[in-house]
């Protein structure tokens, strides 16, 4: 039931007349086939792709368990930074298209809807498909497979941002900071969320006793 009603709701989107994300939904529910038959071995559900504002410091997120009208599978596209150049909305939908894997199939499950914990399990698989994230879920170099199967798939890849001593390696330029938007960051122990504007955020739990890390993705 879930999944069929994920695919009306992907008709509607790509077939939805004068909405500014229609042509990009089409792409990315085009992008999230061919990623899941090529990195995920067609194991993953048909998701439901929106395009909601967020945090300045978030390119895109991935719901935990049903979002607030009940659907499952819910990736977020941060609808600031729709502009990006493809490759890097592409690797966006790839690093949630994992959350959903791991949510699905990994041994580390996240422990709620607003806890992203970037595990060593998470990274290893982003690492395998060659957009590594650190432990804040923050991805700062492409590389193969992700690059070589963008290619193959009619992807044009800037050569200037290729590592000359690793032509297989992309640096990501920083994403510019949307004026207006808050300073706040959004920090987790596993169990509880905090937002603080210092940067160097140096805290312990007093209920799980794990430290507060840097949520950026």
């Amino acid at each position: 039931m879930d999944e069929t009603t994920n695919r009306i709701i992907k008709k509607f989107e790509i077939e939805t007349k004068y909405w500014r994300f229609s042509d990009l939904s089409k792409q990315l529910y085009k992008w999230f086939d061919l990623f899941n038959k090529h990195f995920f071995q067609k194991k993953l559900k048909s998701p439901v792709i929106s395009f909601d504002r967020t945090r300045s410091n978030t390119l895109g997120h991935f719901v935990v368990g049903r979002n607030s009208i009940g659907l499952k599978w819910n990736t977020n596209i941060n609808s600031l930074y729709i502009d990006l150049p493809l490759v890097d909305t592409l690797a966006t939908l790839l690093h949630e298209m994992t959350h959903q894997w791991q949510q699905e199939f990994g041994k580390k499950k996240e422990k709620s809807r607003r806890s992203y914990y970037h595990n060593l399990e998470f990274r290893n698989k982003t690492k395998k498909i060659g957009i590594p994230s650190d432990k804040s879920g923050v991805t700062s170099y492409y590389k193969n497979p992700f690059i070589s199967f963008l290619k193959d798939n009619g992807v044009s890849i800037n050569s200037q941002l290729l590592s000359e001593k690793q032509p297989a390696v992309m640096k990501i330029p920083a994403v510019k900071k949307i004026p207006g938007m808050s300073k706040l960051k959004k920090w987790c122990c596993g169990c509880t969320n905090v937002r603080v504007a210092i940067s160097d955020f140096q805290a312990r739990c007093l209920k799980c006793s794990n430290k507060f890390v840097l949520v950026s993705q």
